[in-house]
């Protein structure tokens, strides 16, 4: 009953919120792309006295901000030191890989799968010709790394260019083992 109500509320929400964007898209009013024009200046003066903040006290208002700021630092803070920290570890790895492992092993931190599968969900875009079998094979010696904390490999040293595929496939899961084990910690820290 509780969930109907809620879905009720949500879909109830929705409709207003597209019936309102519909009304603006439609509207004969557009935004002065062009601030310096004199005709802007009354559309912007217009807009702030739509938008009145006296209601809000300003330690309120501050508070508010400060709250949203910190939001936003924490949202946008997660994913780049990672991903720097691959980059200084792996630099001979290119970014793209980088950056597609860091940010699927950050959704893939707190999942409840097998660390196989947790690795091979990391590097699985980046190597689509190969069969899973065979990713679970190369996988194996790093989840039972994660477990105690070593890194069965030094493939991270060798330049990209002069691995082979296989090669590549195992620096691919070296990678994902460490940004698997750097957000998984951060997890268990935050908790």
């Amino acid at each position: 009953m509780a969930r109907n109500h809620a879905e009720h509320l949500q879909n109830e929400i929705r409709d207003r919120l597209e019936g309102d964007l519909l009304t603006a898209i439609l509207s004969d009013r557009s935004y002065p792309w062009e601030p310096s024009d004199p005709a802007a200046a009354a559309y912007f003066t217009a807009q702030d006295a739509a938008f009145d903040l006296s209601d809000w006290s300003e330690a309120e208002v501050a508070s508010r901000a400060a709250a949203l700021f910190a939001q936003l630092d924490r949202c946008w803070s997660a994913s780049p030191p990672l991903a720097s920290g691959l980059q200084e570890q792996f630099a001979n790895a290119p970014t793209e890989w980088l950056t597609v492992i860091a940010e699927r092993a950050r959704a893939l931190a707190t999942d409840s799968h097998s660390r196989i599968e947790r690795l091979i969900a990391c590097v699985e875009p980046l190597l689509s010709g190969w069969a899973v079998e065979d990713l679970q094979v190369f996988a194996r010696p790093y989840a039972y790394a994660m477990r105690s904390g070593d890194r069965p490999s030094g493939l991270a040293d060798k330049s990209w260019e002069t691995l082979s595929p296989v090669e590549q496939a195992r620096c691919a899961l070296e990678i994902a083992q460490c940004a698997l084990a750097e957000y998984e910690q951060a997890a268990e820290s935050s908790e």
